[in-house]
């Protein structure tokens, strides 16, 4: 498994925004959440990254809340999460954080999240799902 951190001066970071576009498809408030994740990479307070692997090449955007010690997935596209997940569940409990998140109103992804042992903690009004791994 490789990890690349995206950081926001490349000069192809509007590619890898564009590509993670797809992970807010059919999200109640797209346009505003997906311009909150790119805005919250390019001044920092969130990372993208792309996996890459045998049969991953997976990007995501996860930030630090505060000041609980939780790690949110705030979108994450491309193949292989399956494959990726127990990766980034261990190198989020090497950073020291106390749980992930990741919210989704995908079946399939929820499924997923059950597999990986995270518990359905919330549901918005417009039936997206917040999900909790305790690390």
């Amino acid at each position: 498994m490789k990890w690349l951190h995206l950081c926001p001066q490349r000069a192809d970071i509007k590619a890898h925004f564009a590509l993670i576009r797809a992970a807010f498809d059919g999200v109640s408030d797209a346009k505003n959440e997906y311009e909150y994740c790119c805005d919250s990479v390019r001044n920092r307070s969130a990372s993208m990254y792309l996996l890459t692997g045998d049969g991953i090449k997976l990007r995501f955007v996860g930030e630090a809340q505060e000041p609980a010690g939780d790690y949110f997935i705030l979108a994450m596209t491309g193949s292989g999460m399956i494959k990726a997940a127990p990766h980034i569940i261990k190198q989020a409990r090497h950073m020291g954080y106390t749980s992930i998140s990741y919210q989704t109103r995908r079946k399939g992804m929820r499924a997923a999240l059950t597999a990986f042992g995270f518990e359905q903690v919330a549901v918005n009004a417009h039936g997206e799902t917040t999900h909790r791994l305790l690390l």
